[in-house]
């Protein structure tokens, strides 16, 4: 019954946090991760685009859009720890190559949906047929 309750005054506490607020601190290997050669020419090479084009990053579970050549904003993100995990390396790989990226009050945070495994119902042989 505690730990019900306590899930659910984390459930609570995160609706009134921001975006931002949710980000985790990272660690010396995401750190290191985030400001590799890969993922600031990654970034770059997206913002090579027009203004208010848009990608989706759908193993990340963020939505990012180019508003002009310095600015990047965040259209969504979904609610678990790993779309944080990588918004807050993305966060400080836009910091080390000079975008300005805009999470708050933009980011729209959608809800978590975990991918079910789908079972195929069994495969019939077909019979002999029947005149």
């Amino acid at each position: 019954m505690i730990m019900k309750e306590m899930e659910e005054n984390d459930e609570e506490n995160n609706k009134t946090m921001t975006v931002s607020e949710r980000l985790p601190t990272l660690n010396e290997k995401a750190e290191t991760y985030a400001l590799s050669n890969g993922n600031m020419s990654y970034l770059l090479r997206q913002m090579g685009c027009l203004d208010g084009q848009y990608w989706r990053m759908d193993d990340a579970g963020i939505t990012l859009q180019r508003v002009n050549e310095k600015t990047l904003r965040v259209i969504t993100v979904v609610d678990h720890k790993t779309p944080y995990h990588v918004l807050a390396m993305i966060k400080m790989t836009c910091n080390k190559i000079g975008l300005n990226l805009q999470i708050d009050p933009y980011a729209v945070v959608t809800p978590y949906a975990p991918v079910e495994d789908v079972v195929a119902p069994p495969v019939e042989e077909p019979g002999p047929e029947v005149a």
